[in-house]
């Protein structure tokens, strides 16, 4: 789908105002092949975020749902350090 995307914008290239094409060739088209090496190495990172790295690979979509509200937050906040203390403090 982002290929067709692509294709489509490639095709229509011409069209698209000066300005806006010069913006293009010089942040976009120079280092394209950059951009998207991601996609033939992967020892190379989507990003170099961690943390957005981190909650991409980590969670799905329903859990990044309950972010959204201060409540939802909260209560997967503090699963969170039960379920690490539970796992990495030893009470002797």
């Amino acid at each position: 789908k982002r290929l067709k995307n692509l294709k489509i914008i490639i095709e229509n290239y011409d069209s698209i105002p000066e300005v806006l094409m010069q913006f293009v060739n010089k942040h976009v088209l120079n280092h394209f092949k950059r951009y998207i090496e991601y996609l033939d190495d992967e020892n190379i990172e989507k990003t170099s975020n961690k943390v957005e790295n981190y909650y991409r690979q980590t969670n799905p979509e329903k859990i990044k749902k309950t972010y959204k509200t201060k409540n939802g937050i909260l209560t997967f906040l503090d699963y969170q350090m039960k379920n690490w203390t539970k796992n990495h403090i030893k009470i002797k």
